[in-house]
């Protein structure tokens, strides 16, 4: 815990967020041009690729990652 003290980030926390936030970036844009261009055709219509669901999920991941990365601490305790 070097930088307890101070507003400075850790190496480790600027890498995760760095890392994390290109996931956040890539995985959303992805998500996005899935959902409006890539909608395939089904037995009664358009439907959502199959993909997108997994897309989303990782989005979520990488938001959890960004998370931790940013300094957000969650104790049971309270404190």
């Amino acid at each position: 815990m070097l930088h307890l003290k101070t507003a400075k980030l850790a190496r480790w926390q600027i890498w995760l967020l760095c890392w994390s936030g290109g996931l956040l970036w890539a995985s959303g844009v992805a998500w996005l041009l899935l959902h409006n261009f890539g909608q395939v055709q089904g037995e009664f219509g358009p439907e959502a690729n199959q993909a997108e669901p997994w897309l989303l999920r990782l989005h979520g991941a990488a938001m959890i990652a960004a998370l931790l990365g940013s300094g957000v601490r969650v104790t049971a305790g309270g404190g």
